[in-house]
């Protein structure tokens, strides 16, 4: 802009141009469609353009897509443009210009526009707001074919109203939380909760809240979470860390869950099943620790757990662990365990039943015992391979005049590998008893162990002896002793032994110990070196009354006396009615019998060996002579001359 002077003798000055801009008071907004909505396609979306002006009068509205597209303009209002459009998003804006020259453009309006008969995939755009809102969602709130998305650390709430979607992914490459409350969501086909590597969701049912999903896959290829507060959740699946490198944990503190199939993967900790209320219906197999690499981890602190099935194994070196700490289990068919892997069964608290239980050779039965009726009860039969471990509470007084049950039965199949049992108290020690339709704790009197002073062969080879008291400071009967002698190097042999048992000899003594008495026991030993101290000690174990072994040990023999006309006299104490064998040996290796068989009388026996018929040669004829006396079958018969 410009000025020119004109002079009365006509001259002219014209000013240096100047730059004038003319500014506006005109506002301009879409005022439909609304920021955000989802449009269904085909149909006509109606755009309304709302323009005030003080200044000068509006002369045209442009109508534009993208910004730059013009798709129409109108010079005179009302400012409604009707638009024909298809599938996909629309970004609109309007540009107004006055008489004045004057210019407004508006905030740009999104829109989604989608075909109602057509999927869509649906994204939640961040934040906390409702399930049923549909500005939270990209292209509206999911249908009942639609995929949802949550994610970007956004929170959806399931509230009145309840909503629908096909499938559902909370947590895709960031997080996402879902919480259903009072309200019901159905997932058509699958919900999963943690999709991506760096993913991670989390679900939340509370207040009678309800979910429904074909599929439930809780840490896809990232962390799923699942927290059931309340209401029931049903899917005909449900996994859990199924995947290499994912974690997942569902925690069931009531309510009710129902599937058709439950497969734990995750491993202890943040992964796994742990289960303090509600109940936990699975109409199939509950497996956990289903295949490598994964474990498997489901901890059971209270309320109830029914299922057809049950299968404890991993395919790792690591156990899959199922434990029941607390509530009830009931498993109408078999449970596995260790058939395939390693597999852990644990009863600490509670009561399990079991239609039938087989355990493999990789599998461990972990049982804690010290009620009236155990936890652990399997209406067929069981099968025991591998290890079973007993315990006893922290604290417990043992009794022991009080059987303790393990575990009950329809029958039974054992042949296991290794069993602990508890550490004996208050004078008790423990066995297992294996009876007809239960396995018992049964208490004995505690060991009695005795270390008697280094055995010490004297300095020439043959026979010497060791003498033993084992007295009764109890109230109750000793039902006989297990001397046992380990440490006797190779060329000392425990003559009065009656067998071994890990390759240490023992000496049984099978006859009971009244209380407040004392027995004296006498181990008989052979040197077959000179000179060599034994260095052995003698262990007395309080054995049952039976004896272990059938098998008699060797009677001691004694006063030895060479009568004057060469031959020897040796003195023994058999027990009545039972046969014996005279044996003699000059180097401890090759032995001969004498051919007539002794039979106790209850006393003293007095036997003399003076050559022919009774032995070989007289007793004179060699420089050294062995003897021996062994029990033999029968009860009756031979002579005791």
């Amino acid at each position: 802009m410009g000025a020119v002077v004109e002079f009365v003798d006509g001259g002219q000055v014209a000013s240096r141009p100047v730059s004038v801009r003319v500014d506006t008071r005109m506002t301009a907004a879409i005022t439909t469609p609304t920021n955000g909505i989802a449009f269904p396609v085909p149909g006509t979306l109606v755009i309304t353009v709302g323009v005030t002006n003080v200044d000068a009068p509006v002369v045209k509205v442009e109508f534009l897509r993208d910004g730059t597209e013009r798709f129409g303009t109108l010079t005179n209002p009302p400012y409604v443009w009707r638009l024909a459009v298809g599938a996909g998003p629309q970004n609109l804006s309007a540009r107004v210009t006055d008489a004045l020259g004057g210019v407004r453009v508006t905030e740009t309006v999104r829109v989604t526009a989608y075909n109602p008969s057509t999927p869509q995939t649906t994204q939640w755009r961040g934040g906390t707001n409702a399930w049923s809102l549909p500005l939270a969602w990209s292209v509206g709130v999911p249908r009942a074919q639609d995929r949802g998305i949550i994610d970007s650390n956004g929170w959806a709430l399931v509230g009145i109203g309840g909503g629908v979607v096909s499938n559902l992914v909370v947590g895709s490459g960031s997080s996402g939380r879902l919480t259903v409350d009072a309200a019901t969501l159905r997932v058509g086909k699958s919900m999963l909760l943690g999709e991506g590597a760096t993913g991670a969701g989390e679900l939340e049912v509370r207040g009678e809240g309800t979910v429904t999903a074909a599929s439930l896959n809780v840490g896809g290829n990232g962390v799923g979470k699942v927290v059931q507060r309340d209401g029931s959740v049903t899917a005909n699946e449900l996994l859990i860390a199924a995947n290499a490198g994912s974690q997942g944990s569902y925690t069931l503190l009531g309510g009710v869950l129902v599937t058709k199939g439950l497969s734990v993967w995750g491993a202890p900790g943040a992964n796994g099943f742990v289960q303090s209320g509600g109940t936990n219906r699975v109409d199939g197999f509950l497996i956990v620790g289903p295949r490598s690499p994964r474990t498997g981890s489901y901890r059971m602190e209270g309320g109830l757990l029914s299922a057809t099935g049950l299968r404890v194994s991993s395919g790792r070196s690591e156990e899959a662990v199922f434990e029941l700490a607390g509530g009830t289990v009931a498993v109408s068919g078999v449970v596995q365990v260790g058939l395939e892997g390693q597999g852990r069964l644990g009863v600490r608290s509670g009561t399990m039943t079991l239609g039938s239980l087989a355990m493999g050779s990789a599998g461990v039965l972990d049982v804690q015992v010290g009620g009236d009726v155990p936890g652990l009860l399997v209406s067929g039969t069981a099968t025991l391979r591998g290890r079973l471990v007993v315990r006893l509470p922290v604290g417990i007084v043992a009794d022991p005049t009080r059987e303790i049950p393990v575990l009950r039965y329809g029958a039974v199949s054992a042949d296991l590998a290794a069993v602990e049992l508890p550490v004996g108290r208050n004078g008790v020690a423990w066995t297992l008893d294996f009876r007809a339709t239960e396995a018992v704790l049964v208490p004995r009197p505690a060991a009695l162990e005795v270390v008697a002073s280094p055995v010490d062969a004297g300095p020439d080879p043959g026979v010497f002896t060791r003498l033993v008291r084992i007295s009764n400071p109890g109230r109750e009967p000793l039902r006989g002793v297990r001397i046992y002698v380990p440490g006797l190097p190779e060329w000392v042999e425990l003559l009065n032994r009656t067998s071994e048992e890990g390759g240490v000899p023992f000496a049984e003594y099978p006859q009971p110990i009244p209380p407040g008495t004392r027995v004296e026991l006498t181990l008989q030993f052979l040197s077959k070196a000179p000179g060599r101290p034994v260095g052995a000690t003698a262990v007395v174990t309080v054995e049952d009354a039976t004896p272990a072994s059938p098998a008699r040990p060797p009677l001691l023999l004694r006063d030895p006396t060479v009568q004057s006309d060469g031959s020897l006299s040796l003195r023994f104490d058999p027990e009545s009615n039972r046969r014996y064998a005279i044996e003699y040996s000059q180097d401890l290796t090759r032995w001969e019998r004498v051919p007539q068989v002794l039979v106790g009388t209850g006393g003293s026996v007095q036997w003399t060996d003076s050559g022919p018929p009774k032995t070989s040669t007289p007793p004179g004829a060699q420089a050294v002579r062995y003897y021996r006396v062994l029990p033999v079958p029968g009860s009756s018969g031979g002579s005791s001359d």
